[in-house]
């Protein structure tokens, strides 16, 4: 339960103070026409797996420790598209499931130095449409997001963290006040939280 409180909490602290916020000064933010000239295109994700969800589930462990080693483009791939990936190209329907299908979660990735191989540190935005991402600020913003995250250091140490945001207006524009109780389900958020 503390784990889930947890990230709720970092995902509010950033829905607070607002993900484009002065906090990371000094870091130069993309230019919407730079960015959309680097649009960084992903291996497709693999549908079939070699171990069983039972297995994973029950292999599932926290780890605040990591290798000094990069992930691979491949293995982001496969993380973003378990997010938030297209998995009927027909209706857009996504990985996780989402109240009147509005998924109003988007995920951004802060990645460090050597995080993912052959991507520079910088914060990136995850487009599912175009299972591609692009880059939204550069620069190696660990430190910075281990301060907004109640000083939990090990989040500098990551070799890339996934931030969660939410677009409340998709779900509160069709289902009124309840949507924000939708958007915290589909986020992980205990739903009687503030």
């Amino acid at each position: 339960m503390k784990k889930i409180i947890l990230v709720a909490l970092i995902i509010l602290i950033f829905a607070g103070m607002g993900f484009y916020s002065k906090k990371f000064r000094g870091v130069k933010e993309v230019k919407r026409n730079e960015a959309e000239s680097s649009l960084i295109s992903l291996p497709t994700p693999r549908t079939k797996g070699e171990v069983s969800l039972e297995e994973t589930i029950a292999k599932r462990r926290s780890r605040r420790d990591f290798l000094d080693k990069s992930l691979s483009l491949v293995q982001l791939s496969q993380i973003l598209w378990s997010a938030q990936g297209i998995t009927d190209p027909e209706e857009f329907k996504r990985a996780a499931p989402s109240a009147g299908a509005l998924y109003p979660l988007e995920i951004y990735l802060v990645i460090g130095e050597n995080g993912v191989e052959d991507l520079e540190a910088g914060v990136y935005h995850y487009l599912p449409q175009k299972h591609a991402m692009e880059i939204h600020q550069r620069g190696d913003l660990r430190r910075d997001l281990a301060q907004v995250a109640l000083g939990q250091y090990f989040i500098a140490e990551a070799p890339l963290t996934l931030v969660v945001t939410a677009e409340y207006e998709r779900t509160t524009g069709k289902y009124g006040e309840r949507g924000n109780r939708y958007v915290q389900i589909e986020v992980g958020q205990p739903s009687w939280a503030p």
